[in-house]
């Protein structure tokens, strides 16, 4: 498997439910949920599958939305 189709393949949140039922603390939980959500809006607006690109973009835009502007 090559790191390009390592960053291109898809992923899944199919574990996301048991994680946020582990053993986070209740702010924890809602901090994964909404950012979870949050990166889910992004790639819909952005018609991106979630992949390793995808969620680095997201990354990306989020640090330049709090960068303050010169």
């Amino acid at each position: 498997v090559s790191i390009l189709s390592l960053r291109e393949s898809r992923v899944h949140f199919s574990q996301a439910g048991s994680l946020l039922a582990s053993n986070l603390d209740e702010a924890q939980r809602k901090g994964f949920h909404v950012t979870i959500r949050w990166f889910l809006g992004f790639c819909k607006r952005k018609q991106l599958r979630a992949s390793v690109d995808s969620i680095q973009a997201f990354l990306e835009t989020i640090k330049a939305e709090k960068q303050p502007k010169e």
